[in-house]
């Protein structure tokens, strides 16, 4: 028997100056806790400028319509439709005069064009844009 009590008072004297040790740490952790809280609370009712608010709730989805692809139409129609009514009424236009005409940047315009050529709307010679 006094091999077992050895045991066990060696144990309980192991854990409780573990517990001594972790007590600071644990205490800081919820100092922590505490504060990260508040926090939460301050940031959810003041908005900083500039920042947007969160995004959809979770468990929306979007309709299977705007999964699928399907293009957004704008009040004035799409950035494609612009580019070639330009390029109809400009034949030799290139991309940076056609970013300025349609006051967006070029890099866009650049995917906008290859869509337009793939559906055979424009052509490109040289360096301009021709309506097809």
């Amino acid at each position: 028997m006094p091999r077992t009590a050895s045991f066990l008072s060696k144990q309980r004297n192991q854990i409780s100056k573990r517990l001594d040790e972790l007590r600071p740490l644990y205490d800081e952790y919820l100092t922590l806790e505490r504060a990260q809280e508040a926090l939460d609370q301050v940031g959810s009712t003041v908005r900083r400028a500039g920042r947007r608010g969160p995004g959809r709730p979770p468990g929306r989805r979007t309709t299977a319509k705007k999964r699928s692809g399907a293009k957004r139409s704008r009040s004035g129609g799409t950035r494609a439709e612009h580019a070639l009514k330009a390029v109809r009424a400009n034949p030799g236009i290139t991309i940076p005069e056609l970013a300025d005409k349609l006051k967006i940047r070029p890099n866009y315009l650049y995917r906008v064009t290859a869509q337009l050529q793939k559906e055979r709307k424009i052509k490109k010679r040289g360096r301009g844009f021709h309506p097809a």
